[in-house]
């Protein structure tokens, strides 16, 4: 029985007589291919290997098992001085361990996939980057794996390749081109912002900002009432780009002066979303509108074009203000003097006028 299970064993380690150079294939792209300076970028390296191999011709590198027995070389991995890495590496939903540039890693498993007529295995890995100036980078990739023509199966323990072939896949490298930002047309507030944006607002306090916001970083704000001198802001802004590498808007509405600024915490990633709160002054009185929310950005096209990303007014209660009437004018009415004011006047007259007449009355008593 023994010796019929050996040659059982002996029969699956048998391989196939496979190319061992056909077993591994790999490319490099980037996405987009051109950009525009600060607009993110993606590198994507795509990774197939024939479902045959993994079975029966791949080995495994070391002594600590992969799910997939390669080591993948990338310089840029962890960013480079010519470019930045963003933190926001896309999540999976299903992935495998491999050995990147030395180290154990994961890449994202896609499924199963043919090539050649043959079933491969196809794996990915994606990172993204984002160039502060311009230029042209080049970047290198390389698959390192090593190959055996069959297994000599164990009754204890994992079967031993019968040889070993190393391999080096290099790629064909990817240059990108980085663009400057185009002097046409570039607006004089223009800071940076590169990508598709949208903004909303509202004021802090009301119904829907306080929906929105849901924190208490804007407790110590005051109240919304442009006659008192200040006013609290939120600002949203929205899309897809460099939205997390971006400073608070410099807003400038009319009429208004901004005191400062601040960003709470928020449940969504900076990527998607950012949101900034703002202290405004009324600089000539108080005026009925808040208007000229706006952010310049990029849209990279192409054509890289300029646009701007504009809110809505925020109409405010009460009306304007002039600010030459005299600070009498401008004061408030004094308020009647309240009930309990005039009755103790009233009284303490009576209790005055009594002690008078009763001092007199003692007084003449005192003459007879």
């Amino acid at each position: 029985m023994v010796a019929g299970a050996f040659a059982w064993l002996l029969v699956l380690g048998v391989g196939s007589g496979a190319d061992p150079a056909q077993h591994v294939e790999a490319s490099l792209r980037a996405e987009p291919a051109v950009v525009v300076v600060e607009q993110p970028f993606e590198l994507v390296l795509d990774l197939w290997i024939a479902d045959d191999a993994l079975r029966s011709h791949l080995v495994q590198l070391s002594a600590a098992q992969l799910d997939v027995p390669v080591d993948v070389r990338l310089p840029w991995l962890d960013g480079l001085d010519a470019v930045e890495l963003l933190a926001d590496a896309p999540s999976v939903t299903s992935s495998a361990t491999a050995a990147l540039n030395g180290a154990r890693g994961r890449l994202e498993s896609l499924g199963s996939v043919e090539r050649g007529g043959r079933p491969h295995q196809h794996y990915i890995l994606r990172r993204r980057f984002v160039s502060p100036r311009g230029q042209t980078v080049r970047f290198d990739a390389e698959v390192r794996y090593a190959s055996t023509s069959g297994f000599e199966p164990r009754l204890f323990g994992d079967p031993v390749p019968l040889d070993r072939t190393a391999h080096n896949l290099a790629l064909d490298p990817v240059e990108l081109v980085v663009q400057p930002w185009p002097e046409a047309g570039r607006p004089a507030d223009f800071a940076g912002a590169v990508g598709r944006f949208e903004l909303a607002t509202g004021l802090l306090g009301d119904d829907a900002s306080a929906r929105l916001l849901g924190d208490d970083a804007s407790a110590r704000l005051l109240g919304n009432d442009a006659s008192a001198g200040v006013l609290s802001l939120w600002l949203e802004v929205r899309g897809t780009g460099n939205l997390a590498r971006l400073e608070a808007p410099l807003i400038a509405p009319p009429g208004f002066h901004v005191l400062g600024w601040l960003e709470p915490p928020t449940t969504e990633p900076a990527e998607t979303l950012r949101r900034f709160h703002y202290e405004l002054s009324p600089l000539d009185g108080a005026p009925n509108r808040i208007t000229g929310l706006e952010l310049a950005y990029l849209d990279p096209g192409p054509p890289p074009t300029y646009r701007r990303a504009s809110a809505p007014p925020i109409e405010l209660g009460g009306a304007p203000r002039d600010s030459t009437e005299s600070p009498a004018a401008q004061a408030p009415p004094r308020e009647p003097s309240s009930p309990p004011l005039v009755l103790g006047v009233a009284l303490g007259a009576v209790l005055g006028a009594a002690a008078f007449w009763l001092w007199r009355h003692r007084r003449k008593s005192a003459r007879a």
